[in-house]
């Protein structure tokens, strides 16, 4: 069926609003004001669309990058198109529909989701809303379905009642996304989280007065049906309102991180011996417990990421139940105190 729907661009009706289609994505007017273009339940279809190269009629047609700006798009069917590689800034896309979309290596700034699902589409190696100053766009009722997202970055967006099931998450960065009411299920590989966006594109001004102020408050997040290998939560991000896998014996919630940490670090240097005990202290100081995670107090490690998943497994079980036991033995005098 996508196969169809993609060659009916080229081979029908279709194929002579190719220009016409692009020109409005362009221009950000509205695509429902397209003549010829039909429904398919309820939305606009536009299911196989391939957006094409635009070329000016100046001196050697000049290149014109494919972006797409000041759109709005609702209620539209883009199941099975190619976005790759386009450029998008201010738009909002409401009530629309993604599947088997291909988005990889595309550029948000400053776009805004509303009740869209994505299931199937490829998304990785992308910045998933750039911000525009304070402007990082936001993500609402936005269903993320089976989808590639890996090695993608994001600024600050909010990120508001939306839900990652199954996706592919390997080494996304999500930055300082601001999370209420979200959850993940499936795998989160080398994923990373922060308190506050760390690499927001700004002036020296944004820096000074504004990039903390736009705090990740982590609301009531779901990673209960998640297994967690190697995420890192940094940069004063606070864990309290998160919900984790209590039961999953290779996730550790750490409560009070410098204590537990400094609990560790005076047993592997008065009971283990080399090569460990220089090991374990080094993994501390520049993994689990580096500048970026001391003002925050509760810290999360997994066993895999200290076995190099499966790799190092001797080394990596004996500091991993060192820490369940700091951890333990902490709770236990904090509870007596």
């Amino acid at each position: 069926m996508n196969n169809r729907l993609v060659s009916r661009w080229s081979e029908t009706n279709l194929a002579s609003m190719n220009l016409k289609i692009y020109n409005y994505l362009y221009c950000g007017k509205d695509l429902h004001n397209i003549d010829g273009l039909e429904e398919y339940n309820g939305r606009l279809d536009l299911r196989g669309y391939k957006i094409i190269n635009g070329f000016s009629k100046g001196i050697n047609s000049l290149f014109i990058l494919k972006k797409i700006k000041n759109s709005n798009f609702k209620k539209i069917d883009f199941s099975y198109s190619d976005f790759s590689n386009t450029i998008w800034e201010n738009c909002t896309i409401e009530s629309c529909n993604f599947e088997q979309s291909n988005f990889k290596s595309v550029d948000f700034t400053n776009i805004e989701f509303k009740k869209t699902k994505f299931r199937n589409c490829n998304l990785s190696e992308s910045i998933l809303n750039m911000n525009s100053g304070i402007n990082s766009g936001k993500f609402e009722d936005v269903d993320f379905i089976d989808c590639n997202m890996s090695k993608s970055l994001f600024r600050f967006p909010l990120m508001k009642n939306c839900r990652f099931i199954n996706c592919n998450l390997f080494e996304t960065d999500f930055d300082g996304t601001r999370f209420e009411d979200c959850s993940f299920s499936g795998v989160l590989d080398s994923t990373f989280f922060r308190g506050y966006s760390f690499f927001a594109k700004s002036s020296i001004k944004f820096k000074l007065f504004y990039n903390e102020k736009f705090h990740n408050k982590m609301d009531n997040i779901d990673f209960s049906q998640a297994i967690l290998k190697g995420v890192i939560f940094a940069h004063k991000i606070n864990l309290n309102k998160c919900k984790f896998n209590i039961t999953d014996t290779n996730l550790l919630i750490i409560l009070d991180s410098e204590n537990v940490f400094n609990m560790a670090k005076v047993i592997i240097r008065s009971e283990w011996q080399e090569p460990y005990k220089e090991k374990g202290i080094v993994f501390i100081d520049k993994v689990l417990y580096t500048d970026d995670h001391k003002e925050q107090k509760i810290n999360i490690v997994d066993r895999y990421i200290l076995t190099d998943d499966g790799k190092d497994q001797p080394f990596g079980d004996m500091l991993f139940d060192l820490l369940v036991k700091c951890n333990f033995q902490y709770k236990n005098l904090y509870t007596r105190a």
